[in-house]
């Protein structure tokens, strides 16, 4: 609604978007193929480039959130607004590194996976 930019909106959130659809389809995947938990990773595989470049951005978006609370008193009050919601228990930097902290946890869980699956399994 004009509060940010929109080149710093992009900045700030990157393929936000691009990588929440890759985690729909992910889920919908894992819930589907439970048992070829390593082919749906293989078959998104080419969609996880989204994460490098978002985790390549944080920084930057990190950085440029701090200058608009400082700078932008319109978005310094719609965060402290929707901060302030008792739904919403993060602040903004904290939200935006969660896409970042997740292939580590995707990379764990593979691990995990491959540790109890039978040698020979499909």
């Amino acid at each position: 609604s004009g509060i940010l930019p929109s080149q710093v909106y992009a900045n700030i959130f990157g393929d936000i978007l691009g990588i929440r659809q890759v985690n729909k389809e992910l889920l919908v995947a894992m819930e589907v193929s439970t048992d070829k938990i390593g082919k749906v990773f293989m078959d998104l595989a080419p969609y996880l480039k989204f994460y490098s470049t978002y985790a390549n951005d944080f920084k930057q978006a990190t950085q440029l959130v701090e200058e608009q609370m400082e700078r932008n008193k319109p978005f310094k009050a719609l965060l402290a607004k929707q901060e302030s919601r008792p739904e919403v228990q993060k602040k903004l930097n904290a939200l935006l590194i969660t896409p970042v902290q997740r292939i580590p946890r995707y990379k764990l869980l593979l691990d995990d996976i491959i540790k109890n699956t039978p040698r020979f399994h499909p």
